[in-house]
C-alpha cells in the first residue's frame, strides 16, 4: 500500500521533497508525521542516516517498568476488563516518588516489546493434552443451564438471543432447564438428560449418573459402566457430600479441576457444545412438550449420534484432523475386565440416603453395620489397623462394587484421612469368630492399639520405686516435687494495716414472770415452795432473770433436807 510512498522518499533529492512526501501521505490517511515515518519504516523505507549510539536503549530500567506492568495487571477486574491505563499508572507512581522519564507512548512500546502489556495476560498458560488407554478410566461430568423451558400449557419456548440480558436471567427465580452431559474420554462417547431444577441439585446429579452408567432401554446405546475416575467442576451439587460419598462406596474416584480452568475437562465442554448445536437446535423446528419427551428425543439422538447413524451427517470422531472411527465403536473396545457393571439402582439410591455412617469402636475392636448386599448387620474387626483405638468414632460406607459385603472404614489420624477396606467377621456354627483363639489350644494377645503403646511408653518413662518414681530417667534421684520451692522477692512486702476494734459484747439474760418461774420449779422440785409467787413478787416484781430458777431449785431442796434433819 505504501511502496509507491517508499519510492518517493528514495527518489527524493532533497529534504524539501521528502518532507512533500511526507505531507502528501498525511494527508491521504490522515496521518501525524510520526506515524507517516514509522508505516514508510515498516515498509523498508530508511532515512540512511547513521544511527545513535543509544538507539534501542530507554531512560526507565526493567524493575520500574515491570512495577508499572504489576500495577496495570493489578487493576484488571476477574472480568478481564482492564479498569486502569499507562497515564493513571504512571501518574500513581510518580506521586509515589518513582519518576518515568519517558512518554506514555514509549512506555505503552517498551511494555509491548518486553511481554509485559495486559495482553500478554490474557493469553492462555501453557497445557498438556490428556491420554487414556481404554474406555470407562476417565469420565467427564458438567451442568450447564440451556435456553430451553416450557410454559404452564407445555409448549416448548427458546431463548433468542435478544431476549438475554447478561446482568439478568430471565427465568430468575424460577425452574431452569438444566442440561447434564458426560463424556467417555477415550471413546468420546456423550451422554445427555435434562432436569427442571432452580440450581445445581446433588441429587439430580447424582440421578444423572446412575442414568449415564446403567444399561439404556435403547438397544443401540451400548455406553454404560462405571469409571475410574471422574473429572467435574467444583459446584456445589457435586461436592455434596452425598454424592462424593456414594461415589466412594461405588470406587470411583473424582477429581475436581481448579475453578476458572475449564481446559481441564475441555473435552465434556466440547461435548455440550455438540449438543447445543447438533441436537438442541433442531428443537427449534420440531418442539417437543414435556421434559419426559425432550429425555426421551434426547437418548435417542445419542444413540444415533454416538453410532454415526445419523443420516446425511458425519458423526464419527475426529482428532487432530483425522476420522478416528464412530464413538460407539471405539467404547466397544472395551475389556470385560473392565467393565464395571453398576449395582442395583434401588441400593445406589439407598447409599447416597444414607451416606456415611458413624460407629464408635467396641472393646473387641469392631463395628457392625448393615451390608446392603446381604440386608443384616455385620461386624467387622479393625484389630491391625494403625490408628484405630477402643472408644474411638470412625466413619463407615459400605462397598458396593465388591463380590463380598466389604466396608470402608476411615477417620482421621496424625492430621490425615486415612481409610481401610474391611472384609466381615466369619463365624462359625456356634457363633464363634473363626479366628478366635481356643483355650488350651492357642493363644493371641488382645489388640494392642496406639493407646496402649502411649500407655507403656508413659510408663516406662516413670520407672522406679513405688515411693521414688522417675529415678531412672534422673539417676536415681527422682523428680524434686516441694523440697526446691524456697520463693524470695525483693518486690513483695508485708504491709501493716488499720488495727479494729471490736465492741464489747453485752450478755442479757431473759427475764420471766412469777407464774413461769413456778412453773419451772415444780419441773424440778416436783412442787411449788409455800409462798414463792409472793418472794417473786417482792424480790423481782414478778421479773424473773431466767438463770436464778436453778440456784432457787437448789435453795429450797436443800432447806427441806435440813428440815427433815432438825
Amino acid at each position: 500500500m505504501y511502496q509507491a510512498y517508499v519510492k518517493k522518499m528514495e527518489g527524493a533529492k532533497s529534504a524539501a521533497e521528502r518532507k512533500a512526501v511526507i505531507a502528501e501521505l498525511c494527508r491521504m490517511f490522515a496521518f501525524s508525521q510520526a506515524k507517516a515515518y514509522k508505516v514508510l519504516k515498516e515498509a523498508g523505507w530508511q532515512s540512511g542516516r547513521k544511527e545513535r549510539k543509544d538507539a534501542g536503549s530507554s531512560g526507565i530500567s526493567q524493575e520500574e517498568l515491570k512495577l508499572i506492568a504489576s500495577v496495570l495487571r493489578n487493576s484488571v477486574r476477574k472480568n478481564g476488563k482492564a479498569t486502569m491505563g499507562v497515564p493513571v499508572a504512571r501518574s500513581i507512581l510518580q506521586a509515589n516518588g518513582i519518576n518515568i522519564p519517558i512518554a506514555d507512548s514509549r512506555l505503552r512500546e517498551l511494555l509491548v516489546e518486553n511481554g509485559l502489556s495486559l495482553a500478554e495476560a490474557e493469553i492462555p498458560r501453557p497445557h498438556r493434552t490428556m491420554r487414556t488407554l481404554y474406555p470407562n478410566q476417565v469420565h467427564q461430568a458438567d451442568p450447564s443451564v440451556c435456553l430451553i423451558w416450557f410454559a404452564p400449557n407445555g409448549e416448548q419456548k427458546l431463548y433468542d438471543a435478544d431476549e438475554v440480558y447478561k446482568n439478568k436471567n430471565p427465568r430468575e427465580g424460577k425452574l431452569k432447564c438444566w442440561r447434564y452431559v458426560l463424556t467417555d474420554h477415550t471413546s468420546g462417547s456423550i451422554c445427555v438428560r435434562y432436569y427442571a431444577a432452580m440450581g445445581e441439585s446433588a441429587v439430580n446429579m447424582y440421578d444423572f449418573l446412575l442414568y449415564a452408567w446403567g444399561q439404556k432401554h435403547n438397544p443401540l446405546y451400548v455406553f454404560h459402566g462405571l469409571p475410574e475416575l471422574l473429572i467435574w467442576d467444583c459446584g456445589t451439587g457435586n461436592t455434596a457430600r452425598a454424592v462424593t460419598a456414594a461415589l466412594t462406596a461405588l470406587k470411583v474416584e473424582t477429581q475436581p479441576h481448579l475453578p476458572g480452568n475449564p481446559r481441564a475437562k475441555g473435552q465434556v465442554e466440547v461435548s455440550n457444545n455438540i449438543v447445543e448445536t447438533q441436537f438442541e437446535s433442531r428443537l427449534k423446528l420440531e418442539p417437543v412438550h414435556s421434559f419426559a419427551a425432550l429425555n426421551e428425543a434426547a437418548e435417542r439422538w445419542c444413540a444415533a449420534y454416538n453410532a454415526n447413524l445419523i443420516e446425511g451427517q458425519d458423526t464419527r470422531l475426529t482428532r487432530h484432523g483425522k476420522k478416528i472411527g464412530s464413538r460407539t465403536e471405539l467404547w466397544q473396545r472395551i475389556l470385560p475386565e473392565q467393565l464395571r457393571e453398576l449395582p442395583d439402582p434401588v441400593i445406589c439410591r439407598q447409599i447416597f440416603t444414607a451416606g456415611i455412617q458413624t460407629r464408635r469402636v467396641a472393646g473387641d475392636l469392631s463395628v457392625s453395620i448393615v451390608h446392603p448386599h446381604v440386608k443384616e448387620s455385620l461386624r467387622y474387626s479393625l484389630q491391625g489397623l494403625r490408628g484405630v483405638t477402643v472408644g474411638q468414632t470412625v466413619n463407615v460406607q459400605p462397598v458396593l462394587v465388591s463380590a463380598t459385603p466389604t466396608v470402608r472404614v476411615s477417620f482421621q489420624y496424625n492430621g490425615e484421612l486415612v481409610a481401610y477396606e474391611v472384609e466381615p467377621i466369619e463365624y462359625d456354627e456356634n457363633g464363634f469368630d473363626i479366628t478366635a483363639p481356643v483355650p488350651g489350644v492357642n493363644y493371641k494377645a488382645a489388640g494392642f492399639t496406639d493407646r496402649e503403646a502411649t500407655n507403656k511408653e508413659l510408663t516406662a518413662l516413670a520407672k522406679g520405686t513405688k515411693e521414688r518414681p522417675f529415678t531412672e530417667i534422673t539417676g536415681g534421684k527422682g523428680l524434686t516435687a516441694h523440697s526446691h520451692i524456697d520463693a524470695k522477692s525483693l518486690f513483695i512486702r508485708s504491709q501493716t494495716g488499720t488495727q479494729i476494734t471490736v465492741d464489747s459484747v453485752q450478755m442479757h439474760d431473759i427475764l420471766i414472770s412469777g407464774a413461769e418461774a413456778a412453773k419451772r420449779i415444780k419441773a424440778r422440785l416436783g412442787y411449788v415452795p409455800d409462798g414463792f409467787l409472793e418472794r417473786m413478787k417482792a424480790e423481782y416484781e414478778n421479773n424473773v432473770p431466767s438463770q436464778v430458777i436453778d440456784a432457787l431449785a437448789a435453795e429450797y431442796a436443800h432447806g427441806e433436807e435440813l428440815a427433815q434433819l432438825g
